[in-house]
């Protein structure tokens, strides 16, 4: 039986010939790209960047970035600089390369920059702090939310994943003026409901995809609002030119 392109990204990934839905892999930080974006208020990034051994797990690790976003300041006196300069600094101590730490004034949409920077790259794995992560998907690669995990793989360099099953979208057709990526996937979200996907794979493809303009696809593909694994869509020519 064939293998979906998520089950061959994660056996690369993990070093086995072929992976089997339901099986446990052990990512470390070698294997994967992780983007820590700091979004807490400056107590807890105090608190957080002062814990005992976090970031242990990634230093000296070229496979990391780190910088600030999603900011919120209601009950927060801090600025947005010295949230920076807190995240910097701690960036710059677990030995994060120079041109991977984000100053202010180089800094923008995190899940966009991941792709222009070639961090998230087809075939590859990359892991965010933020469930827009599967934004990455677009360009054909395996884009993980670590959410609550982010701070024990942080402390070890590694994680459990499970394979995921796929669920593969053929759209045809032709989109109407006006209608966008995004439209597309809440359309489907509307047909399979919210629990339609639960830690599976959207895999997106056909006529329409191809058609589609690449912001597009990044939209479509960031299967937010659905407790799935990620949203993928295979690689274009183009894409190709960020390995």
């Amino acid at each position: 039986m064939g293998k979906t392109i998520v089950e061959k990204i994660m056996a690369k990934a993990a070093g086995k010939q072929e992976v089997f839905p339901g099986e446990y892999l052990k990512f470390g930080i070698k294997d994967t790209f992780i983007q820590v974006v700091v979004t807490l208020d400056q107590e807890q990034l105090r608190l957080l960047l002062n814990s005992a051994g976090i970031g242990c797990g990634i230093q000296q690790s070229d496979n990391c970035t780190g910088h600030c976003g999603s900011y919120s300041r209601a009950r927060d006196k801090v600025t947005n600089r010295e949230s920076h300069r807190l995240n910097s600094e701690w960036a710059r101590k677990m030995g994060v390369p120079e041109e991977n730490i984000l100053e202010l004034g180089r800094i923008g949409n995190c899940h966009h920059i991941a792709i222009e920077k070639a961090w998230a790259l087809p075939g590859g794995v990359y892991l965010h702090t933020d469930t827009h992560c599967p934004t990455v998907g677009g360009v054909g690669c395996f884009g993980v939310n670590l959410s609550a995990a982010e701070t024990s793989f942080l402390r070890t360099g590694w994680m459990w994943f499970r394979v995921p099953k796929s669920i593969k979208f053929n759209l045809t057709g032709k989109l109407q003026d006006g209608i966008m990526g995004r439209d597309v996937f809440e359309y489907i979200l509307s047909q399979i409901g919210p629990d339609g996907a639960i830690y599976k794979v959207m895999e997106f493809t056909g006529p329409v995809m191809d058609e589609m303009s690449m912001d597009g696809v990044c939209q479509c593909v960031a299967y937010l609002f659905l407790p799935g694994e990620a949203g993928h869509c295979q690689p274009r020519p183009e894409n190709n030119k960020l390995v």
